[in-house]
């Protein structure tokens, strides 16, 4: 069938449109597409599907589908790297740890789940190079500033 329409058959572009037809095609608006969408990520998580489990966090995180919920994003991050060793989830939970968004700040876990994640994927060595020198950058800034306001006591 593939290749009648890459050939384009014109039998086979009835059959697609007689089918569009008798169907009906529906489209979901915007604003229902998310709620289903996080729907169905859950259902393929509770089987046991990691990238789903970062997925719904991604969808609390960003408020797709639901409203924005940091603790709960941070959760399923929590599952799919405890549980399924998924570097994105330690990668997420490690930026969330550095800003405190949904849990307690925590620079010191947020290094160390940032390197859990480089030695989990060869793919997340960049980002986490990346993370960890603006990490280390404010870090150091911070410091500097803090001196020098105890300087200028």
């Amino acid at each position: 069938s593939i290749v009648l329409l890459l050939k384009g058959s014109k039998s086979w572009e009835r059959k697609c449109y007689g089918i569009y037809r008798k169907e009906k095609a529906k489209i979901l608006e915007k604003e229902k597409m998310y709620p289903m969408a996080l729907l169905l990520w859950n259902r393929a998580a509770i089987q046991g599907n990691a990238f789903a489990r970062v997925k719904i966090g991604d969808y609390h995180y960003y408020g797709y589908g639901t409203k924005r919920d940091y603790q709960t994003a941070a959760t399923h991050y929590s599952i799919a790297a405890d549980k399924y060793h998924s570097a994105q989830a330690m990668f997420n939970l490690g930026y969330m740890y550095e800003h405190g968004l949904g849990i307690t700040k925590d620079i010191h876990l947020a290094r160390r789940l940032y390197d859990m994640a480089a030695q989990t994927s060869p793919d997340a060595h960049i980002p986490v190079f990346l993370a960890l020198m603006k990490l280390e950058t404010v870090h150091l800034l911070q410091d500097i500033l803090f001196f020098n306001d105890l300087v200028t006591l």
